[in-house]
């Protein structure tokens, strides 16, 4: 359902939409390379967004104890969903996805369910490809002109709301794709 994003491009209009939206996508394409690039000991060749960068660095270097993959490809049979999940290990002692994301400006834990959602879709995959068990999703949020990023921690026993959510979105697609 995307009456949200509908509504807000009438909100902020069509050509403010699309200067926003492409900021967003290049800010996000940034980050993720600073990351990976990071995380595989390769040498930071993007320019752009630094202060994001160092400010989700910091975390990963104090909680990140083992790295699993990153840019992990997963799928579900049983989903028929495919993605990839930013960074999979061990997070404060936890076997944790992790997902990388820009803002404008800080968020707020029931602004952000949608991010939520995919990393709990990517919990499941990884789960139902290697019978490891996630126990927690973090999202790591830069701000812009923030020199703190913003750390979401879920327990995996703690997201019945998320679960509800996502079999109703499963429900509504399962219901227009019969038509």
């Amino acid at each position: 359902d995307r009456t949200h994003l509908e509504k807000w491009k009438k909100r902020v209009g069509e050509d403010n939409a699309k200067i926003i939206s492409e900021k967003a996508l290049d800010r996000g394409n940034h980050i993720h390379k600073q990351l990976e690039n990071y995380i595989l000991g390769k040498p930071n060749t993007e320019l752009k967004y630094l202060l994001q960068f160092e400010c989700i660095k910091k975390y990963i270097d104090r909680n990140m104890s083992i790295v699993l993959g990153i840019e992990n490809k997963l799928y579900s049979k049983e989903m028929k969903l495919a993605g990839t999940a930013d960074l999979i290990g061990i997070y404060k002692g936890k076997y944790s996805i992790i997902d990388f994301k820009g803002s404008d400006k800080p968020k707020k834990l029931q602004w952000i369910s949608s991010y939520v959602l995919q990393c709990l879709i990517y919990a499941k995959m990884f789960k139902e490809m290697y019978d490891i068990s996630i126990e927690q999703i973090v999202i790591l949020v830069g701000v812009d002109n923030s020199y703190k990023a913003q750390e979401f921690i879920l327990s995996l026993n703690d997201v019945n709301e998320y679960e509800n959510m996502l079999i109703e979105r499963f429900n509504k697609w399962e219901e227009l794709n019969e038509i």
